[in-house]
């Protein structure tokens, strides 16, 4: 349970206190992606009657309160510097820089417009508010398996080298959570999602040979965009 805090604590607003067992808690990272989907679904509830785009506008908005724009923030981070940056040396020192560029800004306008999009036709399919932000955050399991992390001290530096049984037990549990939610079509779904993670986990090693915190947080935003449109099309 400890674990379960620490990761409640790092990935969302509710100020849960970080009890230890920090190797352990990306297993749980899936989990939390659920009980914010749960949180998600309880507003859609609520907001019913209003017109549908709206209502993804107000889930997506909530997303980002719930997560204290976290992953966003992590995002324009990594595109301003990987879009930015020529050298290995430049990407990781733009990444350091608190200030947002042109790049970081337009990629957080993206894949919020994205959202609320992909999001407009799903809202009758309650299951889907389940399952996207856990997807997200089971892709960043990926890199923290199989890559190095690239800094001494960070957010993420708490994490690594993360427990590998709990990354299988995180990887298990969205396995499983996504065909009791929408069956075989589920499974299909989140195995796209994973084959992008590992796609874009190929990217950082071949580009960077290693993982930043702002690296996970683009993962997780690009992960959600890639899951909600898979649901519309597949």
């Amino acid at each position: 349970m400890k674990a379960l805090f620490t990761a409640l604590s790092f990935l969302t607003i509710f100020p849960f206190p970080p009890l230890g067992d920090f190797k352990k808690a990306p297993g749980f990272f899936p989990l939390v992606g659920l009980f914010l989907g749960a949180i998600l679904w309880g507003i859609s509830i609520l907001l019913g009657r209003l017109p549908s785009y709206l209502v993804a506008f107000l889930i997506v908005l909530s997303l980002i309160l719930l997560t204290r724009g976290l992953h966003l923030d992590g995002l324009s981070d990594a595109c301003d510097a990987l879009i930015g940056g020529f050298t290995r040396e430049e990407v990781l020192r733009i990444m350091r820089d608190p200030h947002i560029g042109t790049f970081g800004v337009l990629c957080i306008q993206t894949v919020i417009a994205g959202k609320v999009l992909f999001l407009i036709p799903l809202l009758p399919q309650k299951g889907v508010l389940f399952l996207f932000p856990m997807w997200g955050r089971t892709t960043v399991l990926l890199p923290m398996l199989f890559l190095p992390y690239l800094r001494e001290e960070g957010k993420v530096s708490p994490f690594y080298p993360p427990k590998r049984g709990m990354i299988f037990f995180g990887l298990v549990f969205s396995t499983l959570m996504s065909f009791f939610l929408l069956g075989i079509r589920g499974l299909l779904r989140f195995g796209i999602c994973l084959l992008y993670g590992f796609m874009v986990s190929f990217y950082y090693r071949r580009r960077l040979g290693g993982y930043t915190g702002d690296l996970l947080g683009a993962l997780i935003e690009t992960t959600e965009v890639v899951g909600l449109l898979c649901l519309n099309l597949i």
